[in-house]
């Protein structure tokens, strides 16, 4: 890190684990004995303004930056400047010389760049998009930092208060178990060792991020993120549970319960393609759901779903606020759901896009859709290991690792935040692509009839009472075995029954 401070250029401000780390370090060695935890990535922020022009974009601290940067070996990918080192002999590694190591051999240092204001002319400017940090304007138009000079370097250091919110905004989108532990112990570290008054960090954190969010941020923590955080710092899991009920105490009782069910099982659809769920919105709207209660029998009549299947994604919809129950089998549609339900019937996109970034807004699919903020270039791979994570959803032999029930659920998902307009077209191409036959022998298989007069490439299963399967493809193949081993079971107490009579 030192090598890096040295070589950017001022006005740099330092973000992230190593700000925070020289934020706390020296009241928590003098408290612990220990060195508080320091960070494999470099954070580092810059001033912008949204006018800029190309040619004073060229000019900037962050050009310069970038450029020594360049220098010292470093390469970009995307918005981030890559340094990689062989674990074995500690050696730089030149980009091509990078690609004929082995991955378990590499270590990357990461320099990420994160700006107050993204300029207009950015993109044509650099070739790419960078994230930003709203709360960087704090630091730059509000003069929230120190000014320090460590390692020969002078930077700026936001104040605690700033660090602490830029950690709990962070915290919801963060797929990756230890840069989770990494965010509460920051937390943790900044409440007790920032040298401000538990009061007075409260006080100032609640002029950078609301109270509400940052109850749903701490009251996602688990049990097992408390207990593996609390290892890392040496302390006692209820001692890191009693500091952070300071903020989440006040949670209503409601939005608790919420909470602790995300927590429990974080809800997307089961085993429904896009298209039956989309079928399933409109069956509700055509029966009227906005003004009255309709049975879940009813809508099963209509999509020639099964009864299990149809209560699963009701589930779904009721977790999203798309629907209410009136009854243990009736739903109706809420404001919201009608709305989306009818985009889709007018074939609105304009309309389509904007309740599905409501709905995802305002449910907990927002954790998702703050992952992908923070992530713009996130790969197909990435968005479903996120789901299967926070859905803690089992290993399974079909696309993103997962069952064939959850595989086709999170595609469903995917292609909602396509329509909500925070999934780009390619990446949903990409999703088609891989969820087709891979094999040509089998693309053209001789077609068989099935029970309902449509045409598969290898037939269709179909069970009385629970719904029928076209297989195209190894997801659908899984889904129908899963549906003969209930018919298997159907037939043998038949079976057994009339042995017995």
């Amino acid at each position: 890190m030192a090598v890096v401070l040295l070589n950017v250029k001022e006005p740099v401000c330092l973000l992230g684990g190593w700000a925070v780390y020289l934020t706390v370090n020296a009241r928590y060695k003098e408290s612990t004995g220990m060195e508080y935890l320091g960070s494999k990535d470099i954070d580092l922020g810059f001033h912008f303004s949204k006018t800029q022009t190309p040619e004073s974009i060229r000019q900037s601290s962050y050009a310069a930056s970038i450029e020594a940067l360049k220098q010292m070996g470093f390469y970009g990918r995307s918005f981030r400047m890559i340094q990689a080192y062989h674990r074995e002999t500690g050696k730089r590694l030149s980009q091509d010389e990078a690609k004929k190591v082995p991955l378990y051999n590499i270590f990357d240092l990461y320099v990420d760049p994160l700006f107050d204001n993204i300029p207009d002319k950015f993109h044509e400017t650099m070739g790419f998009q960078p994230l930003d940090e709203p709360l960087l304007r704090t630091v730059f138009e509000e003069e929230q930092y120190a000014e320090v000079d460590e390692f020969g370097a002078r930077f700026f250091l936001p104040t605690p208060s700033v660090l602490l919110a830029t950690k709990i905004k962070a915290l919801p989108g963060r797929n990756k178990g230890h840069k989770r532990h990494k965010d509460i112990a920051d937390i943790y570290a900044l409440f007790w060792y920032s040298g401000v008054p538990p009061e007075v960090l409260e006080s100032d954190l609640l002029r950078h991020v609301s109270s509400k969010n940052i109850n749903v941020a701490l009251s996602d923590i688990t049990e097992e993120e408390y207990e593996k955080t609390a290892e890392a710092l040496g302390i006692s899991p209820h001692l890191l549970k009693d500091t952070f009920s300071i903020y989440t105490t006040n949670i209503p009782s409601k939005k608790m319960k919420r909470a602790e069910a995300h927590n429990s099982k974080w809800v997307m659809p089961f085993a429904l393609g896009y298209d039956a769920f989309v079928k399933i919105s409109r069956s509700l709207f055509q029966q009227k759901a906005d003004t009255k209660a309709v049975s879940v029998t009813q809508i099963c009549s209509i999509t020639s779903l099964s009864l299990r299947l149809m209560k699963a994604n009701f589930r779904f919809l009721k977790s999203v606020g798309m629907v209410v129950d009136d009854s243990p089998r009736s739903y109706r549609l809420t404001q919201l759901g009608a709305a989306y339900a009818k985009a889709h019937a007018m074939k609105d996109n304009k309309a389509l896009k904007q309740t599905s970034l409501e709905i995802i807004k305002n449910s907990h699919l927002k954790a998702l859709s703050d992952m992908l903020d923070l992530n713009p270039e996130c790969s197909l791979d990435k968005i479903y290991a996120w789901i299967k994570t926070h859905g803690r959803y089992p290993d399974g032999s079909s696309q993103g690792n997962m069952h064939a029930t959850e595989s086709t659920g999170a595609r469903t998902l995917i292609r909602i935040f396509h329509d909500a307009g925070l999934v780009s077209d390619t990446l949903v191409t990409e999703l088609d692509s891989t969820s087709k036959p891979a094999s040509k022998k089998r693309r053209t298989a001789r077609p068989r009839r099935t029970p309902t007069g449509s045409t598969s490439s290898f037939g269709s299963v179909s069970v009385n009472g629970i719904g029928n399967v076209e297989v195209v493809d190894i997801d659908t193949l899984e889904l129908a075995e899963s549906y003969l081993k209930i018919l298997r079971k159907k037939l043998t107490k038949i079976v057994s029954d009339t042995e017995s009579g």
